[in-house]
């Protein structure tokens, strides 16, 4: 039997599991996070589920899971140092809105407007219409919590209403976080169990073990904080979330959804995703108990239900005032874009190293999680960083290249021509549609298939054929949807 994602998926159907029960809404593993990427790595997995191994990742997730108790506490003790406001709970639930999404640090160390990187926009038009919204920060640190302090300082300062674990939360709801999670990986191993025992089942196996990290406890305490908010307030309030189904989202949505008549969840998937990140998939294994009230999807591309509606594209907002680009007017240079994936980093730099020799061509971007020092520490050349909007870029560029990127529809969107860097034609994470390849984009793996596919994207441009804007225009409208004013209000659905 030759293992795959499919037979991943199908496997996870039959996992018998309690859907009453919050603790596997919590967990990684059910989430299916980062299912591919191990999948990838199998060939370097143990060829036999020891007693030994079992036991090392045990007590490799024990320990994690202290450290994530103690930066809790670190960072609660940050927060209460900083004297940040107390939080006012005179919510008017017709005319409040709750913002669920992650704030990274880099944001608020660099004041930037806390919504903008996964809302850019919304705040002005809440403003506008007079709503007060409060933001339920995830809060994302470079793994120090001790630079909370600064963190906490600087949010003192921001116009904005928090409302995060650090304020509704209590030691008892640490207490039983902590407990649930010492005995977590007893209950998904007894799931496990029940499974046929086949190749398919012993990866599963492997990739739990894998999984456990610890983040769970960040999850459960998301459900304790939901329940406590549902509590706090009355009558019926309104959540518009970022939502990318994985265990920070099911967890609160679990809470919420104990008392449906309360909450209302706007769950908004507006941004481009792959297939093999099976997360983002919304199946029916889990149930609809960890799910918001409404879904929202980028465009038609994603949609995987008739019940889905479409979010207006706030990040993508750019590529509707650039239109799409006449490439023949661009000069030779190539951009080259790097990832979120560290696996697709670094099938990217040795590419580079393999195809090109100087850099006096290429601009390079970087995905804002990227450790730049050491991908730059990896490349035999100076790399030219392009710093300014992406959007600018493409119209300097006459290629893109890159792997795992959502970025790489983007340049497609705006007409700028896209090599997929692959590894001897396998892609890992496949943005990019099907349907438009050979005309708007091509994979390399090598100096000739990169030559080649060069060649062939740009001999479709030359041919100025319509098949080739009629597909750029394909892309952006099944991918995207313009966010304009009148989308945003009845997506949203603010009156």
């Amino acid at each position: 039997m030759v293992i795959s994602l499919k037979n991943c998926e199908d496997a996870y159907k039959d996992l018998d599991f309690d859907k009453e029960d919050f603790i596997y809404y919590t967990s990684p593993f059910v989430s299916q996070i980062g299912l591919a990427e191990e999948l990838s790595l199998y060939k370097n997995y143990p060829q036999k589920l020891s007693i030994a191994f079992i036991i090392k990742q045990i007590l490799k997730y024990y320990v994690r899971l202290l450290l994530f108790v103690v930066s809790y506490l670190v960072e609660t003790t940050a927060y209460s140092i900083s004297k940040i406001r107390n939080f006012n709970w005179d919510v008017k639930n017709n005319k409040t809105i709750f913002i669920d999404c992650y704030v990274l640090s880099s944001s608020v160390m660099s004041e930037k407007p806390l919504l903008e990187g996964y809302f850019p926009g919304l705040a002005d038009v809440l403003e506008k219409l007079g709503y007060r919204f409060i933001i339920l920060p995830r809060f994302v640190w470079k793994k120090n919590p001790f630079e909370s302090f600064s963190i906490f300082r600087r949010i003192k300062k921001d116009k904005n209403n928090f409302l995060s674990i650090y304020q509704l939360l209590n030691i008892f709801d640490l207490l039983n976080s902590f407990f649930v999670c010492l005995y977590y990986p007893f209950i998904i191993w007894k799931m496990l169990s029940k499974l046929p025992k086949n190749i398919t089942t012993k990866f599963l196996k492997i990739y739990f073990f894998k999984t456990l990290d610890g983040s769970n406890f960040l999850a459960t305490l998301r459900y304790h904080f939901g329940l406590r908010l549902a509590q706090k307030i009355e009558g019926r309030f309104k959540v518009i979330q970022w939502f990318e189904n994985q265990p920070y989202d099911k967890s609160i949505n679990f809470a919420f959804n104990r008392n449906q008549e309360k909450s209302y969840v706007i769950g908004t998937q507006a941004f481009i995703w792959p297939s093999e990140l099976l997360n983002y998939k919304i199946s029916s294994f889990y149930g609809s108990k960890c799910l918001p009230s409404k879904i929202l999807v980028n465009g038609p591309f994603y949609s995987a239900k008739p019940e889905f509606k479409y979010a207006p594209s706030l990040r993508y907002k750019k590529l509707f005032e650039i239109g799409i680009l006449n490439q023949s007017e661009s000069p030779g240079k190539i951009l080259c874009i790097f990832s979120y994936f560290p696996t697709a980093n670094t099938l990217i730099t040795s590419f580079l190293k393999t195809v090109f020799k100087e850099s006096d061509n290429l601009l390079f971007k970087f995905h804002p999680t990227t450790d730049v020092t050491k991908l730059t520490s990896e490349i035999p050349f100076s790399m030219n960083i392009a710093g300014n909007s992406i959007y600018e870029i493409f119209s300097q560029v006459s290629f893109v290249i890159g792997a795992s990127s959502g970025a790489l529809v983007e340049a497609i969107a705006c007409g700028v021509p896209v090599i997929v860097i692959s590894e001897n034609g396998i892609i890992e994470y496949s943005y990019l549609p099907d349907f438009c390849k050979g005309v708007l984009w091509e994979d390399a793996y090598d100096f000739d298939s990169f030559e080649s596919a060069k060649i062939k994207l740009i001999n479709v441009i030359r041919e100025e054929s319509e098949q080739r804007l009629n597909m750029i225009q394909r892309v952006r409208n099944e991918m995207f949807t313009e966010p304009s004013e009148e989308r945003i209000l009845e997506a949203f659905e603010l009156n």
